[in-house]
């Protein structure tokens, strides 16, 4: 077994004269190769091909917070199943070039070289990795599981590894209002996410892993195996904790106890149960193109209609009144009404005609999110008020300019900055501290009640 390596291999000899009793062949100094249907992959190569699947990640990706966090560990996780491939065809058989026996059975030649026992370790010349007998392994059966064990296992390390990386660039290119996100107020919300979805899968992934891993090290299997495997994640973050109390914490202590404090995935909108209401990537990309096209910021003029002829909770879209009465009605209406008219998809192309009248204004209170602002008290004048001709918003690092180069990236940014705060004051702090960081100008560039 190699101490680098995921799966126990058979080393195979060069010689086929020398036997032991049962038909066991001697293996020489100069048998350095497994078998040939089966060797020991590669965890070093695992991580080398996730930590190159982040980084692509985060050149191609124009997203921030707990999304690139969730993109990153994807990555690494992809990568790293990748790597174990490769580790399959490289290591077992073309690697054997690069190990070096440190031992020998020195008064023991067979064809004139010295015969190896189970006492002796050979060494990966390439990784510095140990190869050496594991008596415990009585049947391909146990190394099956033992291997596929130890690549769950991996594969997860390097998807935490990733939400780590990504954590950084998100704090890095959202500053402090995305470091702000970070606490210890997430660790409760964070714990309650693995006992369903994702999380319960997780767990029930990691039971399996504790059970394999188990069978192939013992070639036994209790009950106490699979509660090992569920129970992971908190027996882990005890003994990573205690580590790090005593002054012997390792770097994925930190990282193990660190993820527990990233943000909440419901991401702070108005209320827990809106969760189901956020959007994902397509989503949100399609949601920026429609801010940043022409097209969409048409003048949209309507004739006054007669005082009562709407039906201000009707969902249909002739029943949202006009640009002249538009303002008075939505502020008329509760967060809940509105965000029943919101979710007829007519309806809310209506709405957002209406707030974008009479075009080329860029809403620092996005058009995508006007159910959020609604939520939190912001009036149809307040929202109308904070806009800026979009001739005049200019972006910096990078450079860009409303519907030009670099408008995308900027408009995913103030999406999130919305999507990840908890009320309309923490939003304005927010997008003054990313103002300062990506608006020509700074913070004096936004309109007078956001600076």
């Amino acid at each position: 077994m190699c101490t680098g390596g995921l799966v126990p291999a058979q080393l195979q000899t060069t010689q086929l004269t020398t036997k032991k009793v049962g038909d066991f062949k001697y293996i020489t100094e100069r048998d350095t190769a497994t078998s040939s249907w089966i060797d020991f992959s590669c965890k070093k190569l695992m991580l080398i091909m996730a930590l190159l699947a982040v980084a692509i990640a985060l050149a191609t990706v124009a997203t921030g917070g707990a999304a690139l966090i969730a993109i990153c560990a994807a990555a690494a996780g992809a990568g790293a199943i990748f790597g174990a491939v490769l580790g399959s065809l490289l290591c077992g058989q073309l690697a054997a070039a690069a190990r070096m026996w440190l031992d020998n059975k020195s008064d023991l030649i067979i064809q004139g070289q010295k015969a190896i026992t189970g006492d002796h370790q050979m060494k990966c010349l390439i990784f510095g990795d140990t190869i050496s007998f594991a008596p415990q392994i009585k049947n391909w059966w146990q190394a099956v599981a033992l291997g596929t064990s130890n690549f769950i296992g991996e594969v997860l390390k390097n998807m935490m590894y990733g939400a780590a990386i990504g954590a950084g660039a998100a704090v890095i290119t959202g500053g402090p209002a995305v470091l702000s996100q970070f606490g210890l107020s997430n660790i409760g919300a964070n714990w309650l996410a693995t006992w369903g979805g994702a999380g319960l899968g997780l767990r029930g992934l990691m039971g399996a892993q504790s059970m394999l891993g188990a069978y192939g090290n013992t070639g036994q299997l209790t009950g106490g195996d699979v509660a090992k495997g569920v129970f992971a994640m908190e027996v882990g973050t005890f003994h990573a904790a205690q580590n790090i109390l005593s002054g012997r914490g390792t770097v994925d202590d930190f990282i193990g106890v660190g993820l527990w404090m990233l943000p909440t995935p419901k991401g702070n909108r108005r209320a827990a149960n809106e969760e189901t209401r956020r959007p994902n990537e397509e989503t949100r990309n399609e949601e920026v193109k429609e801010e940043e096209t022409p097209q969409a910021r048409t003048n949209e003029v309507e004739a006054a209609r007669p005082e009562g002829e709407h039906n201000a909770f009707e969902a249909e879209p002739t029943q949202v009144p006009g640009i002249r009465d538009f303002s008075s009605w939505f502020d008329s209406l509760t967060s809940e009404q509105f965000d029943a008219i919101w979710a007829n998809e007519a309806a809310r192309n209506t709405i957002k005609a209406r707030i974008r009248h009479p075009g080329g204004l860029h809403e620092w209170l996005m058009v995508a999110r006007a159910d959020v602002f609604k939520g939190w008290g912001v009036s149809m004048g307040e929202i109308k008020d904070l806009r800026t001709n979009t001739q005049d918003v200019v972006f910096t690092n990078p450079p860009g300019r409303h519907g030009g180069q670099g408008s995308t990236r900027a408009h995913n940014e103030i999406l999130e900055i919305i999507d990840n705060s908890n009320s309309y004051e923490n939003f304005r702090d927010n997008l003054r501290e990313w103002a300062d960081r990506r608006l020509e100008g700074g913070r004096e560039s936004l309109p007078e009640g956001l600076k």
